[in-house]
């Protein structure tokens, strides 16, 4: 679904991206896990568009995206939530999910369009029900939760071929964390693909199928979900001396 080879990126003289090759297979969940500065979300940026790649290459289901404007590879399938959720707060929440549907919208004839937006409204209050009781809610004066669903929500508004979610549980209590992760975990178990960007290593690998740790914008380490939170220096790092303990998202 998704293949990135030896991508590199910079802010100015800042190398920030040293050759960064990752994939995503249709179906999975894929954690990128690392510490503030490893370069993230900037491979999360430059794979959407929203950071120009220096080098390397991007491919989206075989279409090479790397120098396609942001609004292209959304309309090609690939949907970024960003860090710290972004939604229009003077807008309601139906509103906030019909933004994100508009995508969707374009590509289909005008008589399918108004089945489609109820369709997937419908698909969006069954997957968060509170957002069906805050419909007519703006978006600013929910709860840091319930703005992350909301978030999600109107990112799959689009049907996107590829869901990224850029660092889901900042902010929220480890309760809200274990129901998001919950979710996204659901999502996979349906058939959607997912590209998750966390510093919570515990949480993000407990859902994924495969993972990678990113350091100084390099690759330090990859391969199945269990093997990398099995990882000594992962555990010392990222989940600290009590990881064993602590098992409560698996």
């Amino acid at each position: 679904m998704l293949s990135v080879a030896s991508l590199r990126a910079s802010y100015g003289s800042l190398r920030v991206l040293r050759s960064v090759s990752i994939h995503v297979d249709t179906g999975e969940i894929v954690a990128i896990i690392g510490a503030n500065g490893a370069g993230k979300s900037t491979l999360v940026r430059t794979v959407t568009g929203l950071v120009k790649a220096s080098a390397g290459r991007v491919l989206l289901d075989g279409t090479d995206i790397t120098r396609m404007p942001t609004e292209r590879i959304v309309a090609n399938g690939c949907v970024l939530v960003p860090e710290g959720r972004h939604v229009f707060a003077a807008m309601s929440v139906r509103e906030n999910l019909m933004l994100g549907g508009h995508p969707l919208r374009r590509k289909l004839p005008a008589r399918e369009r108004r089945e489609a937006e109820k369709s997937e409204l419908s698909r969006m209050y069954s997957l968060f029900p509170k957002l069906l009781d805050r419909q007519h809610q703006l978006a600013g004066t929910l709860s840091g939760g319930e703005q992350q669903m909301l978030a999600i929500g109107r990112a799959l508004m689009s049907r996107p071929k590829l869901l990224i979610l850029d660092e889901p549980s900042t902010g929220l209590a480890p309760i809200v964390v274990k129901d998001i992760f919950r979710v996204i975990k659901e999502l996979r178990d349906s058939g959607m693909t997912i590209l998750i960007i966390e510093q919570n290593a515990r949480a993000a690998l407990a859902i994924a199928d495969r993972g990678y740790a990113l350091e100084t914008g390099q690759v330090m380490l990859e391969g199945s979900a269990k093997a990398v939170l099995g990882n000594h220096d992962i555990q010392r790092a990222y989940l600290g001396k009590e990881y064993k303990a602590k098992s409560d998202l698996r």
